[in-house]
């Protein structure tokens, strides 16, 4: 270490030019308690400890702090109100703004952080500098190796200047760098960066809390429709049968069906993205078009735009999916109408061409064989399967005399499997889709947070060879299967095909054309116009050019042409197997629904039900932030916090030379070495060589011996809390 250099007030000697300087007003008057240089000067002990540094850190650290642990604790749960955003115990039954007024003090909360952290970011890195440069005055009097320019850096407050990141990048840090500048450098990095980072990790997004508990009262509970069917003597007394057939008759592949959900994780949000190609919601419903293309298609009392919101709410699901493959006629039950307890009907007509030896034709035979009375339908709540089998033969011999080619027979076998259960509604839990079927009862089972109670409380000379109608028991089953009602409502006693067969003349023509007229049209006015409408017509592929409309000149004089319209009808089932499968699903959709509508206890007690409780809540803005995000950040504003305090306590760890390491204390350590540095031009630091010999640490230049120590660059002896130094004053200013 070279000599050190004094810095001390130095007897300054006269000149002849103070001598020749005339007498001024003021030369009788200094400044209060100076001591002018031509006198020794006075002696003070160090300035006292700057505390002011490590307030200011640990004011700034509260600063950061709060709004951060408010902003995590609201990311997770609100901090006005027990549980969680959007807990059903929130809940005040009556009094939706009693249940909001927690979540609104939440938000108040949650704007008052982001108000102190936009403060606390402002003050960040000014207040960061003055913490440093408060800490450098101690470690310059502390540091014996510092140098001139590495103090200099310092006193330039190098850790905010851009010029000692391009020294870093010349690899002058060696000349320039300290400890010290290193871990300001780091904290005012991070006083620079930690906002930006923050709003980058840190979001904010609208969540949904409670307001006012709703129910929707009346739902089917499986085992309770069950059991009530069971317990009438007279079942349904064929109403569900008739409902079908109306039903059939009048439904169509475009119509939308508010209850029918083309299936679980299924979203019927208008704003959704389409499901395999069709936008199912497009239609405000899912339709019969192609129920084969859904994914998993089912029946359930509520619309599928329904939502409960804040609830976990689950409710019955039925699900029937229909199987058609044909089959040779051996395959076809034998003697099905000689077993017991089972569905057997067939219809069969022949009659001549004209004059001609052919023979047309038509039959129609169906057979459900297996005791069909015995209800598949099981009373729980769990997942059930059951399947039923219906055999089809249609025969249209030589039908394709004189137009259109006309398949002349198909057998097959329709199965249709359905599956009983109950799934979850649409929530805010399950991302506002269809739950999947249940496995196990989730009334009665426990369930997590979000759940509720809802136990409540043909030819011109008919011939009709062989017509042999259903057992009339059957008609009076009160749970039947949805294959066995559609059986019914198509083939059974009072169907389109068995009404027709058995009383053709009242189904005759009413509007005749006149052939003996002199007009041009011999057909009267509304000749065209429907008059009656044929059932599943509108469901196949078959129904083009209004096939389905019956109209009031067709069936010919007295019923002699209903054997056009019953072949027509049967061309329904000669289509290809995927059109029958979609219609015999769309079917079943029909018959469980008109199955449950009309069950004799559904306007009874309101205790045989279940409720759907709802709330789609209202919007509560709060913070959102990863894991991820939470814990990086955080650990970037320890480290930040940990070496600003750390500052603040060296800075008040000992006494000081000076208060700063500000111009005055420059100028003061300039005065002293000004020989080194004499007052020429200058282009870079690096180039002055001499301030590479001078050091750039404050210690005593006088021996502890000396009752007096003077400061001095470079002094031997450090300096010492009690010990007098020389100074300027008498006493410091206040």
């Amino acid at each position: 270490m070279s000599d050190s250099v004094p810095l001390s007030p130095l007897s300054r000697p006269s000149t002849n030019q103070d001598q020749d300087r005339p007498p001024s007003v003021n030369d009788h008057e200094s400044p209060p308690d100076y001591e002018s240089f031509r006198e020794p000067p006075k002696e003070l002990t160090l300035h006292d400890r700057s505390k002011s540094a490590l307030v200011l850190a640990l004011l700034y650290a509260a600063l950061v702090l709060a709004p951060w642990v408010i902003t995590c604790l609201l990311a997770n749960r609100p901090i006005t109100t027990s549980g969680h955003y959007g807990d059903v115990d929130n809940y005040n039954r009556y009094d939706a703004e009693t249940t909001q007024s927690p979540f609104k003090k939440n938000e108040r909360w949650y704007h008052a952080a982001q108000v102190i952290q936009a403060i606390a970011s402002v003050l960040a890195l000014p207040l960061t500098s003055s913490i440093c440069a408060s800490a450098a005055v101690i470690y310059m009097q502390r540091n014996q190796r510092l140098t001139m320019p590495q103090l200099m850096t310092l006193a330039d407050r190098g850790w905010m200047n851009r010029a000692t990141y391009w020294r870093i990048w010349l690899l002058q840090w060696p000349q320039y760098g300290s400890s010290f500048l290193v871990v300001a450098l780091i904290t005012s990095l991070l006083a620079l960066i930690i906002a930006p980072i923050q709003s980058i990790f840190l979001t904010s997004e609208a969540v949904k809390t409670p307001t006012h508990d709703q129910k929707v009262g009346m739902m089917w509970d499986l085992p309770r429709v069950i059991q009530t069917y069971a317990d009438l003597s007279s079942g349904d007394s064929n109403i569900n049968t008739i409902i079908t057939r109306a039903a059939l008759t009048t439904a169509s592949t475009n119509q939308p069906h508010a209850q029918l959900w083309p299936g679980a994780n299924v979203s019927c949000d208008p704003l959704s993205y389409e499901v395999e190609g069709k936008n199912i919601c497009s239609r405000q419903g899912a339709t019969f078009n192609d129920m084969t293309g859904y994914p998993d298609p089912f029946f359930a009392q509520l619309p599928s735009t329904f939502h409960t919101g804040l609830f976990r709410q689950f409710l019955p699901r039925f699900n029937s999916s229909a199987q058609v493959q044909a089959i040779e006629e051996s395959e076809f039950p034998a003697n099905c109408d000689r077993i017991d307890n089972g569905f057997f009907v067939e219809y069969t007509n022949s009659s001549r061409y004209y004059d001609t030896d052919i023979m047309q034709i038509w039959g129609l035979k169906a057979c459900m064989p297996g005791n069909v009375r015995e209800s598949p339908w099981k009373a729980t709540r769990n997942r059930h399967d059951f399947s039923e089998e219906l055999y089809l033969d249609i025969k249209l011999t030589n039908w394709s005399v004189g137009w259109t080619s006309i398949q002349e027979r198909g057998i097959y076998r329709v199965t249709l499997n359905t599956t009983t259960g109950y799934f979850e509604l649409p929530n805010y839990m399950n991302g506002g889709v269809a739950g999947f079927l249940l496995e196990k009862d989730p009334i009665e089972e426990p369930c997590d947070d979000g759940c509720k109670d809802q136990t409540g409380y043909y030819g011109y000379k008919r011939d009709i060879t062989t017509i042999t109608p259903v057992a009339p028991g059957l008609q009076i089953v009160g749970n039947k299967g949805p294959l066995l009602t559609t059986a019914l409502a198509l083939f059974g006693t009072g169907s389109y095909i068995e009404t027709r067969a058995t009383n053709p003349e009242i189904y005759g023509a009413t509007a005749l054309p006149d052939w003996d007229s002199e007009r041009f049209n011999h057909w009267p006015v509304g000749s065209s116009a429907c008059i009656y409408l044929s059932p599943l017509d509108r469901l196949t592929s078959s129904n083009s050019n209004f096939r389905y409309c019956i109209k009031n000149s067709d069936g010919g004089e007295n019923g002699e042409d209903i054997d056009f319209q019953i072949v027509n009808w049967l061309e329904n089932f000669l289509v290809a197997p995927a059109s029958l499968e979609n219609a015999f699903n769309a079917a079943a959709y029909i018959a469980t629904k008109t199955w449950l509508e009309n069950n004799p206890g559904s306007s009874g007690d309101i205790s045989n039900h279940l409720s759907v409780s709802f709330d789609l809540g209202a919007d509560s803005q709060i913070p959102v932030i990863s894991l991820a995000g939470l814990i990086f950040v955080s650990v970037l504003l320890g480290i930040h916090l940990l070496l600003l305090l750390s500052m603040g306590v060296y800075a008040a760890w000992s006494q000081r030379w000076t208060k700063q390491l500000d111009s005055f204390a420059m100028m003061r350590i300039g005065a002293s070495i000004s020989h080194h540095v004499p007052l020429l031009m200058s282009y870079r630091l690096n180039l002055v060589k001499e301030l590479r010999e001078v050091p750039g640490w404050m210690g005593d230049q006088m021996p502890e011996s000396e009752k007096v120590g003077v400061l001095g660059l470079g002094g031997p002896v450090q300096l010492k809390k009690g010990r007098k130094y020389a100074s300027y004053h008498k006493k410091p200013y206040h």
